[in-house]
């Protein structure tokens, strides 16, 4: 079932909300609506399957969204300890952790090595809980949803980073260099604090 908000500015779809500017694109260009389920190997070209895929990645359930996230270190043997950062358009060209949402019926660490793996293709060891906040106001990310981050400190045996695609870039830093020289979105920073603060 579809429907529109009073003011048109949303497309709303089985709980779920989506800006009526790009719904309107696709349907102009491929004259259909997207499909509920959307897969990567839908018919079609490499693209139009990537553009209907992100098309419904962006739709925004109006509740809270869970997401797990990983401070994922390195420990070289002559050097400080390293953490990992990517820098995604997702929060604006700034550096962030690696996570995402938790799926319906997964476990919190499930979800974790879950998205480590497709983001990263590390295999890593969860060592501990080390925060649970609400996503800061106003933090920048690139759909406008309200998160829980629930975040883990991991280790990695190796330093052999294969993005996936959601990051731009990554680089292993220890975390108290990152704080003082990189561009950290907020709530990544809040979480680098807490770990630096940990360490001392």
């Amino acid at each position: 079932r579809c429907s529109r908000s009073a003011r048109h500015s949303l497309f709303a779809r089985s709980g779920s909300i989506y800006s009526v500017a790009d719904l309107a694109k696709y349907i102009e260009t491929h004259q259909e609506l997207p499909a509920a389920y959307p897969a990567r190997d839908i018919k079609g070209t490499p693209e139009e399957s990537d553009e209907a895929y992100h098309l419904w990645e962006h739709l925004s359930p109006v509740h809270s969204i869970v997401a797990v996230g990983a401070l994922i270190e390195y420990r070289p043997k002559d050097r400080p300890v390293e953490v990992l950062l990517v820098q995604t358009h997702k929060w604006g060209g700034r550096y962030s952790i690696i996570g995402g949402k938790v799926n319906r019926h997964e476990l919190l660490q499930q979800a974790l090595l879950r998205e480590i793996m497709e983001e990263t293709g590390l295999t890593v060891e969860v060592k501990r809980h080390l925060d649970t906040s609400d996503q800061i106001k106003d933090s920048g990310f690139y759909i406008p949803v309200q998160q829980i981050f629930v975040d883990f400190v991991a280790e990695a045996t190796t330093r052999d980073v294969k993005l996936n695609g959601e990051a731009q870039g990554h680089l292993w830093i220890p975390a108290a260099e990152a704080l003082a020289t990189l561009e950290i979105e907020p709530n990544a920073k809040h979480l680098l604090e807490i770990y630096v603060q940990e360490r001392q």
